[in-house]
């Protein structure tokens, strides 16, 4: 499950699967893991791929145009990274299953509600036509979001759209009645407002710093530590930086355009290559994104699996340390090599 919503993550984008989720949840309370395991497959895996896709068009593509780089050069590299820091992810979760189903007091969750996730218990499982022919529907509606997005560039409005049509072809296969689509489609939209306030307060931080014009003072401020190290930390020091200005701009494609302009320069002139500047760009900026406060992807996610960022934050900070220690090697390792 790790690697399936990993690959979402790295074909896909971010927020474009956060209607996917809860299907994680499901999946998991079934096999008896608890909400927070639910969350590290579904909202970390997606994470840790979409920060280490070697064909994430807002971080790399964009820093590569900006650098005049092919684009997407050096992607069996970038491979790697994200091959094994999904196989960490993967690792640490198998861990934390194998400790609950020991002992389940051990869980942080384990008084939260996740009957809304329990399947029904029936005596049969097997899937009616009306079932199959809804799961089709939904099935070809994804392939047709991933085909989009990797051809077209799809975005948010073109996948809305895609889900809309999905929407209605469900409610006709199923037969609903206009009342009952009416009423079901409200209790969906009561669950999510709450995601969408989050969305928009972790908007706001944005909106404050490139409106205040100090977004660009913070960065050359931060930058300019880099020419005093030595050689050898200064990639450890971009990780390190990148990380930082990631509280401040969340956004991978804005941090890329307000960042790679600058750096790029500073990496020429401590004779570090361009490809491992954006390397450790991208390790800062993706593996940051599973505890930023800020943005507001991971608080929607979490909310749709009912997770707390507290116990999010106190269940996660051990792989997230990993995964930045083990990026900051890869990104030693490339800068020994011309690539």
């Amino acid at each position: 499950m790790t690697y399936i919503f990993g690959a979402l993550g790295v074909f896909v984008g971010y927020e474009h699967n956060i209607a996917i989720v809860p299907i994680a949840a499901i999946a998991i309370v079934a096999i008896k893991g608890d909400l927070l395991l639910s969350a590290l497959v579904s909202v970390g895996a997606m994470t840790v791929g979409f920060g280490t896709s070697p064909f994430n068009p807002y971080t790399v593509g964009i820093s590569h145009q900006i650098a005049e780089l092919e684009l997407f050069s050096g992607a069996w590299y970038r491979s790697i990274v994200c091959v094994f820091s999904l196989t960490l992810t993967a690792l640490y979760g198998r861990w934390h299953y194998r400790k609950i189903s020991k002992r389940p007091e051990l869980s942080l969750t384990r008084d939260m509600d996740s009957s809304s996730f329990k399947l029904q218990e029936n005596e049969s499982h097997i899937l009616t036509k009306i079932q199959m022919s809804v799961l089709t529907i939904f099935i070809i509606g994804i392939a047709f979001i991933i085909y989009g997005a990797l051809n077209y560039g799809w975005y948010f409005t073109e996948i809305s759209t895609v889900f809309l049509i999905i929407t209605f072809l469900v409610a006709i296969t199923a037969r609903y009645s206009a009342k009952e689509f009416l009423h079901l489609f409200g209790e969906g939209a009561r669950s999510i407002i709450m995601v969408a306030f989050l969305i928009s307060l972790a908007r706001s931080i944005q909106v404050v710093l490139t409106d205040a014009n100090i977004s660009d003072t913070i960065i050359y401020t931060l930058s300019r530590p880099l020419s005093h190290l030595p050689e050898s930390i200064n990639t450890v020091g971009m990780v390190v930086l990148h990380s930082i200005i990631n509280l401040f701009i969340p956004s991978g494609s804005g941090q890329a355009l307000a960042t790679m302009p600058i750096l790029i320069p500073v990496s020429d002139l401590i004779d570090m290559s361009r490809q491992t500047s954006i390397l450790a760009f991208q390790i800062g900026d993706g593996l940051t994104n599973i505890v930023n406060p800020s943005l507001g992807g991971l608080f929607a996610m979490l909310s749709l699996v009912k997770v707390p960022f507290d116990k999010w934050l106190r269940f996660v900070y051990p792989l997230f340390f990993a995964l930045i220690l083990f990026g900051m090697v890869f990104v030693v390792i490339s800068s020994l090599f011309a690539w």
